[in-house]
């Protein structure tokens, strides 16, 4: 049983983040650097929990979930709420290491060292609630994998994609800012369905849909970018010739 949901779980997201890594345009990345991404992405999982704690504490319990009242600014504040808890924790710690040093130099570095944080994230949150549900482990395993597949890694690799591009061509700083508010709000998004379907059955449809765009996104974004970086690597190739 355990094997089939960290099947359904972890080991996509290795999979995933071995592909990355495995077809980064040269020069390839430290694994130094590779190793400290993965351990933020565990750094986020703790100051999530800290954090959607002290939330909870402040809005006097969790709301996540519907009475039967209908939508209440309670509860979309909660969604909003956690949202970028998740998406500021997961973001910002590898930020802070990864922008100044000399490794983080393509652009599809913001894909692949953001990604393995979400990929770290996203595994292990989604082996955790499929643990946490004794009895219907597969189920759950399932059901996420369908409907959160890769979507942290999705959500924080695209905010990476613009913190790349701000280092390597000096985009503003407010495209980052921005980039990261979209996160906040499209997983805002993902949150109202998954945790409203049950009132509102078509919500279910918004989360799958917008899992799936924004998976679709991040491996269009890393295809991009790889493409962009063996452009600037040959012609400055050809430059030094």
């Amino acid at each position: 049983m355990f094997w089939v949901v960290l099947l359904l779980t972890v080991v996509p997201a290795w999979y995933v983040g071995r592909f990355f890594i495995s077809r980064d345009p040269y020069p390839y990345e430290p694994k130094r650097d590779i190793r400290f991404a993965v351990f933020f992405g565990l750094v986020s999982i703790v100051m999530t929990l800290i954090l959607s704690f002290l939330l909870e504490m402040q809005m006097g319990g969790s709301v996540l979930q519907l009475n039967g009242d209908g939508v209440t600014v309670k509860f979309l504040t909660s969604v909003l709420g956690f949202a970028a808890i998740e998406e500021i924790a997961k973001f910002l710690p590898l930020a802070l290491y990864i922008y100044p040093r000399n490794s983080f130099n393509e652009l599809s570095d913001g894909i692949i060292y953001f990604s393995l944080v979400g990929l770290t994230f996203g595994g292990l949150e989604s082996l955790a609630y499929a643990l946490g549900t004794p009895g219907e482990e597969i189920t759950v395993a399932a059901v996420r994998m369908v409907l959160g597949f890769f979507f942290h890694a999705a959500l924080t690799s695209f905010v990476g994609y613009f913190l790349a591009s701000h280092k390597l061509y000096k985009t503003s700083w407010l495209k980052v800012l921005l980039a990261l508010g979209a996160a906040i709000l499209i997983h805002s998004i993902y949150n109202f369905g998954a945790f409203s379907w049950a009132t509102y059955k078509w919500a279910i449809i918004g989360t799958a849909a917008t899992g799936a765009g924004m998976n679709a996104l991040m491996f269009w974004l890393y295809l991009f970018s790889s493409q962009s970086d063996k452009r600037r690597l040959a012609m400055s190739r050809n430059s030094s010739v």
